[in-house]
């Protein structure tokens, strides 16, 4: 058997790695604004600590264009880059099962030292779990896993609405807007802002170990989880449709894809985003009105994924044109990287926001914040460019490699490479 190696540079496809490079911008944006920057507690509460024009409307900037969208993007790349090792794997004649275990089970400790050492919000465990669960489906033909997508997607749907109408029914009158739910979100981010602000790291580590498994046990993460599988089944889908693999003999596809994903996403984005400015209408015609917020909500659950596909399809239509492919190649430097930046990030963020560090954490305000994304990102692009004409793979990339191959994998570059790095293997 052919030993089973990491992707060199001249079998990458450049275009994965410009939407993994975009979706992680995205990351970055919405992880600082909404849960490094402030507590997101008074976010769900309704609550805005920064209510200027300005702020507003980067809070509404962010939420339209980026939340949800870009972790779905990810996900997507993600079950791709396990059909991409599986079909090499195979092509080697290597055994695929145990190489998918290490991988996955390699991901699942750094998620779990990510959440230990440096933050609560980590997503590396999410994907080695939902990667175990999605293996069976790598071997499914197209039809199989399209009528899988289609059966968890719709069940999730009927859940989520359901659960929303039965609570509705039993409000003949409208819930107060003080209402109990509402102080316990606001003293649990005043919590956090306590916990976060101590100057002591062992501190915030054990108020974060505490935080984490309270928000690992809300029902919003049941249903987070749940989209994930379909984000990967989505995944899975595309690679087997051909889409990916070779854009340029689907451009038609593609366009479609840019054009109805971008406009039907954004109208349904559009849609939920106004409900919190219609709920006293909604209020004071409360025997009809009180159903309507959840009529609104129907389009969230298929803008985000609808909205996430016409961006990355919008990303590889552009990048067969040569004018946009060099516009747009300072984002594969950072996608190549992507599990290295990603941690970097975290690690960044939290020495600027918790207490231990400068201690801004509920100090910075959206647009602030949205500078000092432009600041993070941008010393990125250059540093990962840098690194990549030196190193094959980023640090935690040759580290994840090494576990997963079961042996020490080469790092240092022998020579300069003008042609494309052969870093991160999806």
């Amino acid at each position: 058997m052919t030993p089973h190696t990491p992707v060199t540079g001249e079998e990458r496809l450049e275009h994965i790695d410009l939407v993994r490079g975009y979706a992680l911008l995205g990351v970055l944006l919405v992880n600082l604004h909404s849960w490094f920057r402030t507590p997101p507690q008074r976010s769900w509460a309704g609550i805005h600590s920064f209510p200027d024009p300005w702020n507003v409307a980067t809070d509404y900037l962010t939420h339209v264009w980026f939340e949800g969208k870009s972790v779905t993007l990810f996900s997507m790349l993600f079950a791709v880059g396990l059909c991409i090792q599986r079909e090499r794997a195979l092509k080697k004649g290597v055994p695929w099962g145990p190489y998918a275990t290490r991988r996955l089970g390699s991901m699942l400790l750094f998620g779990a030292l990510h959440v230990v050492l440096l933050w609560y919000g980590d997503i590396l465990h999410t994907y080695a779990l939902v990667g175990l669960v999605t293996l069976p489906f790598l071997g499914r033909e197209r039809r199989t896993i399209g009528l899988w997508i289609v059966t968890l997607a719709g069940v999730g749907l009927l859940v989520d609405t359901g659960r929303v109408a039965v609570n509705l029914l039993h409000h003949p009158a409208p819930p107060p807007l003080a209402a109990p739910s509402v102080k316990a979100l606001l003293d649990w981010a005043d919590a956090s802002v306590r916990g976060y602000s101590q100057t002591s790291w062992l501190a915030v580590l054990r108020f974060r170990l505490v935080d984490w498994t309270r928000i690992t046990f809300d029902n919003g993460t049941y249903i987070f989880w749940g989209k994930t599988v379909v984000n990967f089944l989505i995944g899975l889908y595309l690679w087997k449709h051909g889409v990916i693999r070779s854009p340029r003999d689907h451009m038609p596809l593609l366009r479609r894809f840019a054009g109805w994903g971008l406009g039907l996403g954004l109208l349904g984005t559009l849609l939920t985003a106004v409900r919190p400015a219609l709920r006293p209408f909604f209020i004071s015609h409360w025997s009809w009105g009180r159903f309507m917020p959840l009529l609104l909500g129907i389009p969230y659950h298929l803008a985000t994924p609808l909205m996430a596909l016409g961006l990355g399809a919008a990303l590889i239509v552009l990048w067969q044109d040569p004018i946009w492919q060099r516009r747009l190649r300072p984002l594969t430097y950072v996608g190549r990287m992507a599990f290295t930046n990603y941690i970097t990030q975290s690690l960044i963020c939290t020495t600027i926001f918790y207490g231990f560090g400068l201690g801004l954490y509920d100090k910075l305000s959206p647009l602030a914040g949205m500078g000092l994304v432009g600041i993070i990102y941008g010393l990125q692009i250059p540093l990962s460019r840098y690194w990549l004409t030196r190193f094959r793979y980023g640090p935690l990339e040759w580290l994840w490699r090494t576990l997963t191959y079961g042996s020490i994998q080469p790092f240092r570059r022998p020579v300069a490479l003008n042609a494309p790095a052969e870093s991160l293997a999806p």
